[in-house]
């Protein structure tokens, strides 16, 4: 087992700016994620921290890593490999891919246009490889 210190640990939490903490609008945080207004309100629906209706990008995401799996669940989308008990450093990357991908996979599965979908097929394999490289 991989003893994590503080520097390699702290590697795999991001760091987000003022920019991405500034609360917005749905449209606005869907905009700036490259998602859809739908996949914010789901994340809302299932329990995403508001204020009146806005929200940041940041704490959206941040809310996700910890929540993937009830918007996979509510979105009808598969449930992806329990985490629980992988290594500090590896959880971290894991909860984090998990959000992304819950976040393609929904986007996939809303997408009518073939080519968006094959772009967002490519995009969770890219982050698959990504993972097996760490």
């Amino acid at each position: 087992m991989a003893i994590v210190t503080p520097m390699n640990f702290a590697r795999y939490i991001p760091v987000f700016s003022p920019k991405d903490r500034r609360l917005q609008s749905i449209e606005a945080v869907a905009t700036e994620l490259c998602t859809s207004r739908a996949f914010v309100r789901l994340c809302l629906a299932t329990g995403c921290p508001s204020d009146h209706g806005f929200l940041s990008a940041a704490g959206l995401l941040e809310w996700l890593f910890d929540h993937s799996h009830t918007v996979r669940l509510a979105a009808g989308l598969a449930p992806l490999a329990a985490i629980a008990g992988t290594e500090s450093a590896a959880f971290q990357r894991l909860r984090m891919a998990n959000a992304l991908f819950t976040l393609f996979d929904f986007s996939e599965s809303r997408a009518s246009s073939p080519e968006e979908k094959g772009q967002l097929r490519e995009l969770h394999r890219r982050l698959e490889f990504a993972l097996e490289r760490c």
